[in-house]
């Protein structure tokens, strides 16, 4: 049941095709071993030696011998016919060629001899056919009694067709006046002329035909034609004088204002399309670096209700590829969120299906959670995402097991591109502090909690700044308390175990003792009294967790993080500056 479980989340994944093509199609090949009872399809492309490749060659041409064998003789010649085709035609086979391939010599034919079928089944001769034969036959059949006087092959609803087109004397009378008149015959052209003088004499002066004779030669044309057209009467097909026509209405032109509207409204892309013209985009885009066009093509895709596709398709299309382009690809996509030309709710929904499968496609993409912490982080950096916006979109891959390296990357982004602090601080304990805080309740053993930012995070990112604050609240919150009148207090037997903790992961490093202090300011902005501040730094001090020089870059740092109840922090460590100042002797914490 456990592999069964397995093997069908690897069908939704293919069936939904949301990672790349190149997994997919290696789970597609693992179910359908699988379903074959682990038989591959073909054989290992592995090296062979001199001995097997000669037993194939052996076994193949003994193959195509028994299926020669088995074919019939007719379909061996057949099969065997295209050796000649390159020859010239009307040539024929040489006989040795023909026995050979196992069928008959064809007799060699003449002008004059035709091949006629004789005999029995299958048998053919030929015979010399004389051609003054056909000359008898056809004097026979003109003396014949029971031959009709006059034959026709017309059909018999075309009388005057039929008997017209064979230019005989017994033509049509209306077709050969109207030929006539065509011709304009006068007196004295040669044999006929008394005929033409006779139907010249039947006109009026002039040689022009009268009305009554033009139109039953009309009809008798289109009686002729009517049978060429389907039986349908040529006033219906050719328009009359005036543009008017009988039997066909015009179909009306609509008015101006429908056509426009008509041609304005274009149809929804399916799925496909937008994937296909997204990619075009995204390549074209990153291979030019030209973000005007890459809007302009968006706005020419007039699919507004789609957008999130857009979004899915740019972003899982840039996963594999350079850090570079996903940090354009997030850079185009803030651009449009400016322009209104994307909503924040479209974002979110085409981001909520990578990060569904960002864990699965870890082996393929080791970065993946700091490539897209990444490309959040530019995007909230422009300040057209709400924070709960993001917060609920969050709240969906927090049990993630690689969620906090997204919530670092994250952070570091929005610092470099000068974005709010309150937005990193809310990324921090909603992915980092809130899962440390939740293991180090459930043990006390360090260690633990160290392979879990090694694993949660990276060996080589256990040290970053923004890890060093959320593991600074998430000890010390656990040592402050409410009184019964809402008042904090701070109690250090807590924070004393975890010291070790904190102290490998911060060092010595000047950088990192201050982001303690910024962890620390971050924790009490909204706690009363304000002094208690004051307190936690006079247990960092006193444990050696930070030096004397972190505290005085603290007081001047002009970091974002320091700007988090900047005045309400420093009114709460007037007394501990005082007290450091005083133990120090020469003031150079102030």
């Amino acid at each position: 049941q456990r592999m069964d479980q397995y093997f069908d989340r690897m069908e939704k994944i293919i069936s939904q095709k949301k990672m790349a093509p190149r997994v997919c199609f290696m789970l597609q090949d693992v179910l359908e071993l699988r379903q074959n009872n682990w038989v591959p399809r073909r054989e290992d492309n592995k090296p062979k030696t001199l001995n097997q490749i000669n037993i194939q060659a052996h076994q193949e041409e003994m193959k195509q011998k028994m299926m020669l064998m088995q074919q019939p003789a007719q379909q061996r010649v057949a099969s065997t016919s295209s050796q000649f085709s390159d020859r010239k035609r009307g040539s024929q086979p040489k006989e040795k060629d023909m026995q050979a391939l196992g069928g008959k010599v064809a007799p060699p034919t003449t002008d004059d001899s035709w091949m006629v079928q004789t005999g029995g089944k299958g048998k053919s001769q030929s015979q010399t056919v004389d051609p003054a034969r056909f000359s008898q036959i056809a004097s026979k059949s003109r003396n014949d009694p029971s031959r009709p006087e006059k034959a026709s092959f017309r059909p018999a609803s075309s009388k005057q067709w039929g008997q017209g087109s064979r230019g005989s004397g017994s033509s049509s009378p209306s077709l050969n006046e109207s030929r006539k008149a065509d011709r304009g015959v006068g007196v004295g052209r040669g044999r006929g002329a008394g005929k033409d003088s006779q139907a010249a004499g039947r006109r009026p002066s002039g040689g022009q035909p009268t009305k009554d004779k033009m139109d039953r030669d009309k009809q008798s044309v289109l009686s002729v034609l009517s049978g060429i057209s389907g039986n349908k009467p040529l006033e219906t097909l050719a328009p009359q004088r005036g543009g008017k026509s009988h039997g066909v209405s015009p179909t009306p032109s609509p008015p101006p204002g429908e056509v426009k509207q008509e041609t304005a409204v274009k149809p929804s892309l399916s799925d496909d399309e937008i994937e296909k013209k997204t990619k075009a985009l995204v390549k074209e885009y990153c291979h030019l670096g030209d973000m005007k066009e890459a809007i302009e093509c968006v706005k020419d895709l007039h699919s507004p209700a789609k957008h999130n596709l857009v979004v899915y398709f740019a972003v899982n299309n840039t996963l594999e590829e350079s850090e570079k382009h996903i940090q354009m690809v997030a850079r185009l996509l803030k651009e449009l969120l400016e322009e209104k030309l994307l909503t924040a709710e479209d974002y979110f929904k085409g981001m909520s299906d990578i990060f569904e499968f960002a864990d699965d496609m870890v082996p393929d993409i080791p970065l993946i959670w700091k490539y897209l912490g990444d490309s959040v982080g530019i995007i909230m950096s422009g300040g057209n995402v709400l924070e709960n916006q993001l917060q609920n979109a969050l709240r969906m891959f927090k049990d993630c097991s690689r969620a906090a390296a997204f919530a670092v990357q994250f952070v570091q982004t929005l610092e470099q591109e000068k974005g709010p602090a309150g937005v990193g601080q809310l990324v921090l304990d909603l992915l980092v502090k809130d899962p440390l805080k939740k293991m180090m309740a459930e043990s006390s053993d360090n260690e633990r909690t160290l392979e879990w930012i090694e694993r949660s995070v990276g060996r080589n990112e256990k040290r970053s700044l923004p890890l060093v604050r959320a593991l600074t609240t998430a000890v010390y919150s656990q040592a402050l308390t409410e009184n019964s009148d809402k008042r904090c207090q701070f109690s250090e037997q807590s924070v004393n175990s975890r010291m070790p903790l904190l102290k490998e992961v911060v060092g010595s490093d000047e950088g990192r003792q201050l982001n303690v202090l910024f962890g620390l300011q971050s924790l009490t902005v909204h706690t009363q009294p304000g002094d208690v501040l004051g307190d936690l730094f006079h247990h960092c001090h006193q444990h050696g967790l930070v030096s004397v020089p972190a505290f005085s870059l603290w007081l001047d740092s002009s970091h974002p993080s320091r700007d988090i109840g900047r005045q309400q922090a420093t009114a709460g460590t007037r007394h501990f500056f005082d007290l450091l100042k005083t133990s120090s002797g020469d003031g150079g914490a102030t």
